[in-house]
């Protein structure tokens, strides 16, 4: 095990190293009782882990947001890692230290009916600490198993993806498929891999998990193009984690939408108009938190945007369907604009952000309460380019 970061140390060294970001005064923003977060202005970045320094091996490197739950011990198991999965494990969030122990590793078959070549933890709930349940992104890329692939060095364009059910039963120490391959497909497209596609074809990404009223929900985000689908994020729930069958989809009336393994339909069955995006004209890209606000009973919505500038952003709902416009939270460079050649003068980018509240209470951390930090990775780049290094970060919030 990694000794625990001296976050207090690093704070000084990085005042004048972390990424330049405008705040957003708490006081400007949202309005009718809705919670309102905004950068503590008095609190410095804090760093948690660097990949440079801090990585157990070439594959460890923070490649999803930022998720924590509580264990059985009380310990806190916070999972920012690659597909080679591995944690950062506390007795608090001060003392949070990288283990090397791996607790997942996908079977990188190259197969895409079984969806089972890289797959990434992207969200864990745990009722007890010790029976954890994951949702993870699931990819088949051809190029990692053969040089069909007819885009040349563009690989996306021969990209499919799931979302698949994962478990732990020794409180997050190692995780496994939910059930044998390809059992534990949870959603994606109705339409089965295409080499020929020309784009990336799939549901990517989740949010975390939260718990209301007898469910449990998750924001799924689509590019669409395939079939009737359209781009955005669906909103999926189920009263039975146990089960990765159970996942229902909202369909613009109701929760009625049942994803269908292409691979195990009927031949002739048609690919329907697929789930509801929700907000599509606020959700463009990934979701990537999701929280609610104890107090008020509304719910949070973490992601990244454009406009008006570049930045983290979040947005409030009372019903997870209709949300708020976009509210900016953290505006700065991300790692899309200077991998598509958008910014040549930064220094660091930013991706993968998540809140997470240190004072949330139960075991997974899914309420806005009175402790708050965003996390994100940051991404130093030099002469428009992107240098390899990332890093794991934390700032404290203000919440009014």
């Amino acid at each position: 095990m990694r000794p625990a970061l001296q976050l207090r140390a690093w704070t000084a060294t990085l005042a004048c190293a972390w990424v330049a970001v405008l705040f957003v005064p708490a006081n400007a923003l949202g309005s009718n009782g809705q919670p309102r977060l905004a950068l503590d202005p008095t609190a410095q970045p804090e760093l948690l882990y660097a990949y440079r320094q801090d990585a157990c091996d070439s594959h460890d490197l923070p490649d999803i947001p930022a998720r924590a739950f509580r264990d059985a011990d009380g310990k806190i198991r916070l999972l920012a890692t690659n597909y080679v999965h591995r944690a950062l494990v506390g007795d608090d969030f001060a003392t949070l230290a990288k283990r090397c122990d791996v607790l997942y590793r996908p079977s990188q078959i190259g197969e895409p009916a079984l969806y089972d070549d890289k797959a990434w933890i992207q969200a864990v709930y745990t009722l007890d600490g010790r029976t954890v349940h994951a949702l993870l992104s699931a990819d088949f890329h051809e190029y990692r198993h053969s040089t069909r692939c007819p885009f040349g060095s563009d690989t996306n364009k021969c990209w499919y993806n799931a979302i698949t059910a994962a478990v732990s039963t020794d409180g997050g120490q190692t995780f496994r498929p939910a059930l044998l391959p390809p059992a534990h497909y949870i959603a994606g497209p109705p339409v089965r891999y295409d080499i020929n596609a020309g784009r990336s074809i799939g549901f990517f990404t989740t949010s975390n998990i939260v718990a209301h009223r007898g469910h449990y929900y998750t924001l799924v985000y689509t590019g669409g193009g395939f079939g009737r689908q359209r781009r955005g994020a669906c909103l999926l729930r189920t009263a039975n984690l146990d089960d990765p069958s159970s996942w229902r989809a909202w369909d613009g009336k109701g929760f009625g939408y049942r994803f269908i393994d292409p691979y195990r339909a009927s031949p002739a069955a048609a690919p329907g108009p697929g789930c509801a995006p929700v907000s599509p004209a606020v959700f463009s890209g990934p979701v990537r938190s999701l929280l609610r606000h104890g107090a008020s009973g509304t719910f949070i919505a973490v992601m990244l945007a454009a406009a008006p500038a570049r930045g983290v952003y979040y947005s409030v709902s009372t019903d997870l369907i209709d949300w708020t416009a976009p509210i900016p939270l953290m505006l700065a460079p991300t790692r899309a604009e200077v991998k598509r050649g958008m910014n040549r003068d930064t220094t660091v980018a930013i991706d993968y952000p998540s809140i997470i509240d240190h004072a949330s209470p139960g075991r997974n951390f899914e309420f806005i309460a009175a402790e708050p930090y965003l996390y994100y990775v940051d991404l130093p780049a030099r002469d428009g380019k992107l240098t390899g290094e990332r890093r794991l970060m934390r700032r404290r919030l203000v919440l009014n």
